[in-house]
Order: C-alpha cells, then sequence, then structure tokens
C-alpha cells in the first residue's frame, strides 16, 4: 500500500471522484499536534459554511 493506511486509499479515491467531477472541494491534513496525517474533505455549502468527509470532527 505505499505506507498508506485504508482511510487513506479511502479518502483519496473519494478526491479522485471529485476531481473526475469537477466538484470544487479542499483536501485538509492535520500537519501539528494530534492527530497529525488526518484528513478532511471540505465542500462549499451556502447554508453553514462548510460540508464535509473525514474522520476530523467527527466522535468516530
Amino acid at each position: 500500500m505505499n505506507g498508506k493506511t485504508q482511510k487513506d486509499i479511502s479518502i483519496f479515491d473519494r478526491v479522485e471522484e471529485l476531481l473526475n467531477e469537477e466538484e470544487s472541494f479542499a483536501l485538509v491534513t492535520v500537519v501539528k499536534g494530534p492527530p497529525v496525517g488526518e484528513k478532511m474533505i471540505v465542500f462549499p455549502d451556502g447554508k453553514s459554511g462548510v460540508d464535509f468527509e473525514g474522520s476530523l470532527g467527527n466522535s468516530d
């Protein structure tokens, strides 16, 4: 897996889908403090400011 976890593969698969669909998004990665390396996909959303996918901001 080239050092990537299953979680990383899943989020990168989702990034590939979004790129193919030409969707607007940002991929966020924690670079300092716990949990370093965690990733989140952030989408523009007029109602709430952002919508997101990934482990950041969730209790799971």
